[in-house]
C-alpha cells in the first residue's frame, strides 16, 4: 500500500510538472500554482491506480500470456515438479503452478500477486541442461521472489513506471512534433 501510494504520488507529481510546464508555455508569466497542472495530475493519480489495480488482479497472467509459458502436470516433468514442491514446502508457502515456456533459452522466472496465487515458469532449454541441483538452484530463487513477494512489488513498480514512461515518451514526441511545425510554419512565413 505505501508503494501504490508512493508511486501515485511520484506519477500525480509529474502530471502536474507537465502541466505547469504547459500552462506556463501558453501564459505570459510563469504561475505559481497550474490548474492544468492539477488537472493533469489528477488524472495521473487516476491511471496509475487504475492501471496498478489491473495488474495486481491480472498481471501475473498476463505476464504468463506474454511469455507462452503452458501449465504442466507431475507427469509431464517429474523432476522439475518434484523440487518445486521440495522448495515451496521449505518456503513455507502454497505450492505455486508450475508452467514451462517452451524455447531453448536458459531462464525462468516467478510471477504471481501473492504466496498462494504464485506461478515458477521454467524455460525447456534450463530442464534440458541443468542437472537436478542445479535445477534445485534456480527454482529456490524463484521461490524466493514469490515467498518474499518480490513479484508484486515487481508488478506494482513495473506498471506505474511504465505509465509514467508513457507520459514523457509523449511530451518527447509532442515537443519535437510542435517544434518542426513551428520551424516549418516560420519558414513559410519567410518565404511570403
Amino acid at each position: 500500500v505505501l508503494l501504490l501510494a508512493a508511486l501515485t504520488t511520484l506519477a500525480a507529481s509529474v502530471g502536474y510538472l507537465v502541466g505547469w510546464v504547459i500552462e506556463a508555455g501558453q501564459a505570459s508569466g510563469v504561475p505559481a500554482w497550474s490548474r492544468v497542472g492539477i488537472g493533469l495530475a489528477g488524472l495521473m493519480a487516476i491511471v496509475s491506480i487504475g492501471w496498478s489495480s489491473v495488474s495486481l488482479a491480472f498481471g501475473d497472467r498476463m505476464v504468463l500470456a506474454m511469455a507462452k509459458a503452458h501449465e504442466i502436470q507431475k507427469s509431464d516433468a517429474p523432476q522439475l515438479y518434484n523440487v518445486v514442491e521440495e522448495m515451496a514446502i521449505a518456503a513455507g508457502v502454497p505450492m505455486p503452478t508450475v508452467m514451462v515456456v517452451e524455447t531453448d533459452a536458459l531462464n525462468a522466472f516467478a510471477t504471481g500477486t501473492s504466496t498462494s496465487h504464485g506461478s515458477i515458469a521454467v524455460t525447456r532449454g534450463l530442464l534440458d541442461t541443468l542437472n537436478r541441483d542445479e535445477l534445485q538452484g534456480v527454482v529456490g530463487h524463484e521461490m524466493a521472489h514469490l515467498a518474499n513477494l518480490d513479484t508484486r512489488y515487481a508488478v506494482v513498480v513495473g506498471v506505474t513506471v511504465g505509465l509514467i514512461a508513457l507520459v514523457c515518451d509523449a511530451i518527447l514526441r509532442g515537443r519535437s512534433w510542435t517544434s518542426s511545425s513551428s520551424s516549418s510554419s516560420s519558414s513559410s512565413d519567410s518565404k511570403s
